[in-house]
């Protein structure tokens, strides 16, 4: 992994072939992985906070993004993304 920083002060990284996780105190996730042409990124979290009438149930969103297009993707299971070492095959592209 490669890092600097740009003339505006922001934090730049190359070459980074392992995930990057984001978190917020809240338990919200943000995970980036770099893919050849690309990225993969998924959002994680709580729909909402529990309460004696709801419950918070888990959200996961993965997306494609490559040559400048934005794709959904479907993942067999959502506690486990391509960036969580579930290979090839573990998320699909969705068609819409």
């Amino acid at each position: 992994m490669k890092i600097d920083v740009t003339s505006d002060m922001t934090i730049r990284l190359k070459e980074v072939f392992n995930s990057v996780l984001f978190e917020t105190e809240e338990g919200e996730e943000l995970v980036v992985c770099m893919r050849d042409g690309g990225f993969e990124i998924g959002v994680r979290g709580l729909s909402a906070k529990p309460s004696k009438e709801r419950k918070a149930e888990k959200y996961y969103s993965w997306h494609r993004i490559m040559n400048g297009e934005i794709t959904p993707m479907v993942c067999k299971n959502v506690d486990i993304g391509p960036c969580d070492g579930g290979g090839e095959g573990t998320c699909i592209e969705e068609i819409l």
